[in-house]
């Protein structure tokens, strides 16, 4: 499991999935970043990864499938999410969001909301995890900037390279809908999550303390995608 978060919340104040910050502070943390975005690069590197084993029927199909070199996770795919995965979404989200805060019905409502991009990871044709983007309003004085608002493997499939393809797969989604910069937080002692993000070429950009309804800290993240 690769919990994460938003700052996007249901409610005026609401501090967000596993976090606590509205959309309007993370808004103040990306403007306090370089305007030099290629000054801001040498300084924080990016590094680029790729999967292979991609099926070119199941791509023209709207399902990608991936080989990982690990047996677990051969021939996973990943599919945009339909509205009858809600009950999916919500029974992951209890079970692996649950220290972090009440996120079952708070994913859920972002699921059925339509304001979200959801995409699942599936195995044998069973659901083995998902990732979900939101986007927040355009600024003129900055790029367009989305989050990733909650990532989850199924813990029997943790190490399978499951949340790394459904990293990817997001990020190509973010890029087609015209999105400049990635965002998401993580728990700062969650170091599986952490090397997951920074193998995608997410860099660290700030600490917040407290950051979670739980009191945990957290680590935000950010990635340029052009």
């Amino acid at each position: 499991m690769f919990p994460i978060d938003s700052a996007k919340g249901e409610e005026k104040g609401h501090r967000s999935m596993e976090t606590g910050e509205t959309a309007e502070g993370l808004k103040h943390s990306l403007a306090r970043r370089p305007r030099d975005r290629q000054a801001h690069r040498r300084h924080l590197p990016c590094s680029r990864t790729s999967c292979s084993g991609t099926d070119p029927a199941r791509v023209r199909r709207g399902v990608i499938t991936h080989k990982t070199g690990r047996s677990c996770a051969d021939g996973v795919s990943v599919r945009p999410a339909k509205p009858g995965d809600v009950d999916y979404v919500r029974r992951l989200s209890k079970r692996v969001f649950h220290q972090y805060g009440p996120y079952e019905g708070i994913v859920t409502r972002w699921f059925e909301s339509g304001a979200t991009v959801t995409h699942l990871a599936l195995t044998e044709q069973r659901p083995a995890g998902f990732v979900m983007l939101g986007r927040l309003e355009r600024q003129f004085y900055l790029p367009i900037v989305s989050e990733v608002l909650a990532i989850a493997v199924e813990p029997a499939r943790w190490k399978c390279g499951i949340g790394h393809l459904l990293m990817k797969e997001m990020q190509k989604r973010a890029r087609q809908i015209e999105v400049e910069t990635l965002v998401l937080h993580t728990a700062t002692e969650n170091f599986p999550g952490q090397r997951l993000f920074r193998k995608c070429g997410f860099v660290p950009c700030e600490m917040k303390k407290a950051f979670y309804p739980e009191g945990q800290d957290a680590l935000m993240m950010l990635k340029d995608l052009f």
